[in-house]
């Protein structure tokens, strides 16, 4: 039987697909350096250097993405920058602030950002500051908060109130990694 180069390039493709899907969904841990997470960064196209460290993490995360039937959470390794561990209230922001932070390709500072909302609101998604009225899981001050709901993401949150936890998480990714004189300046250091 012979293959036509139509069939051969789906069959190459389907192959690719399974190698990647295997490579994708294998066990890592941050630091590991093995010829397995050589492979997988050739792969998905980060440096082969062996080093599964940020850059994979980050290219890892994105792959993953672009399958819709792998929960990606469930193939990552842990980032742990700190031996920190985090309440029950925020660890419950996990998912939301994993995939705000892969959008803006900073999956590497997911404990940052988890610490500085532990710290902010306890992980309680309508703390309401008495003193400033900053509100929300990372406590954006009520003056702000219209004008950043509106223009985030494509103003995907457009209306939405501080007290809205996902709303919250995106929005503060983009004042961190896009808005323009943002950053992580818009917090308290003392938090982090």
């Amino acid at each position: 039987m012979s293959v036509n180069s139509a069939q051969a390039e789906v069959f190459s493709g389907h192959v690719w697909d399974q190698i990647t899907r295997y490579a994708i969904q294998d066990d890592y841990q941050f630091g590991e350096q093995s010829d397995s997470v050589r492979w997988l960064q050739y792969i998905i196209g980060a440096e082969p250097d062996g080093v599964y460290g940020p850059e994979t993490f980050n290219r890892h995360s994105s792959t993953l993405m672009k399958y819709k039937d792998i929960v990606a959470s469930d193939h990552l390794p842990v980032w742990r920058s700190s031996p920190r561990t985090f309440r029950a209230s925020t660890e419950s922001w996990r998912q939301i602030a994993t995939e705000a932070l892969a959008y803006y390709d900073r999956l590497h500072e997911l404990d940052r950002f988890l610490a500085l909302m532990q710290c902010e609101s306890g992980g309680i998604e309508n703390a309401v500051n008495p003193s400033s009225g900053a509100t929300g899981l990372l406590q954006h001050l009520p003056q702000f908060w219209d004008a950043r709901a509106r223009v985030a993401v494509g103003g995907r949150f457009r209306g939405e109130p501080a007290t809205n936890g996902e709303a919250n998480i995106w929005v503060s990714a983009w004042l961190m990694y896009e808005a323009t004189g943002g950053g992580w300046q818009h917090w308290d250091f003392g938090c982090l």
